[in-house]
């Protein structure tokens, strides 16, 4: 078999195959019972990149810092719109419960908790603190995550993680 034909047979093989984990995807997809009621916002790693105070926007810079937002225990029906966040300052670990406010795009955080490991700067303890404190607006559009404090304006902004 010469050279191009056997390029041809892989690259079409590849093709097929592409073709058929797209199909079986969208069956399965079709096929969950429940939609998600936060589409965009859940099952993603959220990486912070900036952050905006009295109007100036600073980039983060720091050590990696990141959340991520997992549905309610499904065996659970008061669980079922809470959501968990877990996640990383750049140095210490943290978790808390969110609840979507119905209707709304607000999320109230509570429940916040940390490790207090000694970190060498710069982390984003300090934004964490700040962004997950209480009621926060939110918006996602093309793999951008807004987080706003509705009381002063400020505001986050995550970037979502690729090729995880």
């Amino acid at each position: 078999m010469k050279f191009a034909e056997r390029i041809f047979l892989r690259t079409f093989t590849f093709l097929a195959a592409l073709i058929g984990a797209t199909f079986v995807l969208a069956v399965v997809t079709q096929s969950q019972a429940t939609a998600d009621p936060h589409p965009g916002l859940t099952d993603t790693r959220w990486i912070l990149t900036a952050e905006t105070v009295d109007g100036v926007t600073t980039p983060y810079t720091g050590a990696e810092a990141f959340v991520e937002l997992h549905g309610g225990a499904a065996d659970s029906p008061e669980a079922e719109n809470v959501l968990t966040l877990s996640g990383k300052d750049g140095c210490n670990n943290m978790t808390a419960t969110v609840t979507p406010q119905p209707g709304t795009n607000r999320l109230s955080f509570g429940g916040v908790a940390s490790t207090r490991m000694f970190c060498p700067p710069p982390t984003a303890e300090q934004q964490f603190a700040r962004v997950f404190g209480g009621d926060r607006d939110y918006r996602v559009l093309d793999g951008v995550l807004m987080v706003t404090d509705p009381a002063t304006s400020d505001n986050w902004t995550f970037h979502a993680q690729r090729g995880r």
